[in-house]
């Protein structure tokens, strides 16, 4: 529904839409009418904000004839098209969004059957994904590609990530309003308050979810580009990774189309990356991984987990039940998912392999010491300053701040420790020493670091 979008084309399971050359704020506010609406169809939209040579047409028509300025300017070769061709075309525009919004599967890779698909509905409309041409695919559906369609897509220069990272912000919503009414259970009981003001406090704090859930689907996204930006560099990582949790059975990347070691040797080779669907892939099994395994040890033996319970909770929440909040029953499901999923995002996957896996030492100690720097060098800030850089910034910023913090929690750095009063100051003096010994090594782009040592 953005105001600056050219919509062009679209369908749906009854009709085909298409606009040439879109009228910006007309089309918007025609668009803003329909969604008002209930029960409401593209048939129902104003002809007259169509621009010339357009128009909506059934999908039950034997042939639909476009105009001779519709075929121009959508780069067509004909003008009379059977309906599921001209979805077929439309899927195929070189356009820079390619939304989908609805049910069904519409591109798969060259190499799969249309009965592979497993949604034969759509086996008509269905292309390849090295048909596609569009610069960015968003996904407001699920399942709108199979999982090698996507790769294909991406192997192309396509940026689309998986519908599962598109789609996280309705299963965020979805969890915070679960976690916030049963927060509320214990509240109604203890604190007398009534259901008419419980139902209030929840309409006051619809924004603060909102931007809670924006910001956790933010990193989580800024997090599979930054994987994009070190992917050279990561890929023997994502080897390890992979074997690891194949020998602890609790992934067969076969069964996620990711690469075989021997592929992985051909891409070294070529100084190809991973796409950014096969790093959702991976990111996502390594912090389900960590979830598991961090949920065996008692929550207080987390360092920090009060202040990271409470964080996750909208600020009206942490003012009026604190006390409350730290009582919650889901209180070590939070505080784990949150801790293991900041982890994750700020570090990186191989960076988190090597810290909290391929080590000898109790895996709460090690994310303990990860709080405790998180705390110290406010990681969430830096690692925002590396996704407001250029892209050859957040490269390197992103190697510094994983490799410190793999010296830091491999040599048992308390950067919170209770003797020390003055720690974070001898720990920022730490940072600076060890950015002294990175320059030493002559890292590629490490004068680029410098500068942002200044925040810290």
């Amino acid at each position: 529904m953005s105001k600056n979008i050219q919509l062009v084309a679209a369908f749906n399971h009854a009709h085909i839409f298409i606009d040439p050359t879109p009228d910006v704020e007309k089309s918007y506010q025609e668009r803003q009418r329909l969604f008002n609406m209930p029960r409401t169809g593209w048939n129902d939209y104003n002809e007259d904000c169509i621009s010339e040579g357009g128009g909506v047409y059934s999908r039950k028509e034997k042939l639909i004839t476009l105009s001779e300025k519709a075929v121009t300017h959508l780069g067509l070769e004909k003008t009379d098209w059977a309906p599921q061709d001209l979805i077929k075309e439309i899927l195929k525009l070189p356009v820079d969004l390619l939304w989908f919004g609805g049910i069904g599967t519409y591109i798969k890779d060259a190499s799969e059957r249309h009965g592979e698909v497993a949604d034969h509905a759509n086996d008509l409309l269905r292309i390849d994904g090295d048909q596609v041409k569009a610069r960015v695919i968003g996904e407001g559906a699920n399942l709108g590609l199979t999982q090698k369609g996507r790769v294909a897509c991406a192997l192309l220069g396509t940026r689309l990530n998986r519908d599962s990272v598109d789609n996280a912000g309705g299963v965020h919503c979805s969890d915070y309003e679960v976690n916030i009414k049963i927060l509320f259970q214990d509240v109604m009981k203890k604190k007398g308050v009534s259901l008419e003001e419980r139902n209030t406090i929840l309409k006051e704090m619809t924004e603060d979810v909102a931007r809670l859930v924006l910001r956790s689907n933010a990193d989580q996204t800024l997090a599979i580009s930054l994987e994009m930006v070190n992917g050279k560099e990561d890929l023997s990582s994502y080897v390890k990774v992979i074997r690891f949790l194949e020998k602890k059975h609790f992934m067969k990347r076969a069964d996620e189309f990711l690469p075989t070691d021997d592929q992985f040797e051909q891409m070294m080779e070529k100084e190809q990356l991973l796409t950014r669907p096969e790093i959702a892939v991976l990111m996502s099994y390594i912090k389900l991984y960590l979830k598991e395994k961090l949920l065996q040890f008692p929550l207080e033996s987390l360092e920090g987990w009060q202040d990271i319970l409470l964080s996750y909770f909208p600020e009206k929440l942490q003012t009026l039940y604190a006390d409350m909040i730290l009582c919650h029953p889901l209180r070590h499901e939070i505080v784990v998912t949150e801790l293991v999923n900041r982890a994750v995002n700020q570090i990186g996957i191989g960076a988190a392999y090597d810290v909290f896996l391929n080590t000898k030492e109790n895996m709460a100690a090690v994310f303990s010491l990860y709080v405790s720097l998180s705390k110290c060098f406010s990681t969430a800030t830096f690692v925002r300053h590396i996704g407001a850089a250029e892209n050859d910034s957040q490269k390197c910023l992103t190697m510094f701040f994983a490799q410190f913090c793999k010296k830091c929690v491999k040599e048992k750095i308390n950067l919170a420790s209770e003797h020390q009063p003055n720690s974070c100051r001898l720990e920022k003096s730490y940072l600076h020493g060890f950015y002294e010994e990175y320059k030493k090594k002559e890292v590629s782009g490490w004068q680029i670091v410098e500068p942002f040592l200044k925040h810290f």
